[in-house]
């Protein structure tokens, strides 16, 4: 649940769900300083460009990876990135649309994984960049640092009984 008792529902992403995801890859990309200054047509350009290349990025460094929309009364508000491996739940990316965001949506999915985790006996693993902020956001889940990197840290949850 989240802060406004709303429960976030998952479903697989379809073809059809393209041009929601490229408009929510904007919201999350085109907010990074630099992109503001450039020109609309060649920004929407440029972030509709890297979408594509994000999507064979995480095609060819996740061929497990279960993408899904993330839906709040029947709309879609955000994307879930996950892989199931047989060691660890993999959370790749977790994004929300702006005006949804700090309502408890994203807590409300990294707790749904893990529960699933625990059931499972497997630890939930991510690699969060130092510049977004979020480390706080999964410490504050019970994640921890379990390798420090130069631009990010990979951090690992663990369920202890």
């Amino acid at each position: 649940m989240t802060a406004a008792g709303v429960a976030p529902v998952l479903r697989a992403a379809m073809p059809s769900d393209e041009p929601f995801l490229l408009r929510l890859y904007q919201t999350t990309r085109g907010a990074e300083p630099g992109w503001a200054s450039l020109p609309a047509p060649a920004r929407e350009a440029l972030l509709a460009s890297q979408f594509h290349l994000q999507i064979a990025s995480y095609a060819r460094d996740h061929p497990d990876l279960e993408r899904y929309v993330v839906a709040i009364d029947g709309q879609p508000v955000g994307r879930l990135d996950v892989a199931r491996r047989p060691d660890a739940l993999l959370l790749v990316e977790i994004a929300l649309l702006p005006d949804v965001r700090h309502r408890g949506i994203g807590g409300a999915l990294v707790r749904g994984l893990q529960h699933e985790a625990r059931e499972k006996g497997l630890p939930v693993r991510l690699h969060v960049w130092h510049d977004t902020g979020v480390a706080v956001f999964y410490r504050r889940l019970g994640f921890k640092v379990t390798e420090p990197g130069t631009q990010g840290d990979r951090m690992e949850w663990l369920h202890v009984c």
